[in-house]
């Protein structure tokens, strides 16, 4: 069977209606205030509570991600004017609570914590982190925006018919480095643009309104926060556009 040659060009003509600005973070080693956005570190926790523990170990879990929400660059209508975006985690080695959970792919798990915080005077001041084996700390300084496609999953699901078997083989390769370095589909650490799944899409419901729940930020395997998903998987931010306190955490691998 003749292989078919696909123009790169071609497939980003048929995907221009659907491309998306995404915003690429610029990061700092190190940690930095606790107002700050970050991958790792110590969160904003405010005065009056605690730091969020595990639903199975009770041990605190690892901060992923905090987003100041204040100075994002692609800002949601529905984000409070002030506020951090704060995803926590069970890494507790010895207990492996994501999997012996029967929530285990659950984007509301009891071993994760995904949350809006409304500032409220005062952070609780931490000189270190309380989580047994701290992840190593990254600052975020600023964004990169960069132009950001749908993946050939979505295409499935939103645009059926846009390409054809062969563009969304090619589309996929791209996204995922099979072919070359380049990708339409941006597979590292990113907010905004188009999610990149390595399955089906998996967008979740809300528990409350049982709507689709909004796509919001993905977090690759070993990019700026270290930690793997499973076999080199993607993890993925969702939140409800009625109520932006109610979030969802779920990741897949390859």
């Amino acid at each position: 069977m003749t292989e078919v040659a696909i123009d790169t060009a071609e497939v980003v003509a048929k995907l221009a209606a659907h491309k998306r600005p995404a915003f690429v973070p610029i990061i700092e080693s190190g940690d930095s205030l606790q107002s700050s956005s970050k991958f790792s570190g110590i969160a904003w926790i405010n005065s009056d509570e605690e730091w969020p523990t595990c639903g199975y170990c009770n041990k605190p879990l690892q901060l992923f991600l905090q987003l100041n929400l204040s100075e994002m660059p692609d800002r949601r209508s529905y984000w409070p004017a002030t506020g951090f975006l704060q995803v926590f985690y069970c890494t507790t080695e010895d207990t492996y609570c994501q999997e012996a959970g029967a929530d285990m792919f659950s984007p509301f798990g009891k071993f994760q914590r995904t949350r809006v915080v409304t500032p409220t005077g005062s952070s609780r001041a931490y000189e270190e982190s309380p989580v047994e084996i701290p992840l190593p700390s990254k600052t975020i300084t600023g964004w990169k925006e960069v132009a950001d496609y749908p993946a050939s999953s979505e295409l499935d699901l939103r645009f059926e018919g846009l390409l054809n078997e062969e563009e969304s083989t090619h589309l996929f390769d791209l996204a995922t480095g099979f072919d070359k370095d380049e990708s339409i589909n941006v597979i590292s650490d990113k907010l905004a643009g188009w999610p990149m799944w390595l399955q089906d899409p998996g967008y979740p419901d809300c528990p409350e309104c049982g709507e689709e729940m909004d796509y919001i930020f993905q977090i690759a395997s070993e990019d700026n926060l270290d930690y793997m998903f499973g076999d080199c998987g993607i993890a993925m931010i969702f939140q409800c556009k009625k109520d932006p306190h109610l979030l969802g955490f779920s990741w897949a691998g390859s």
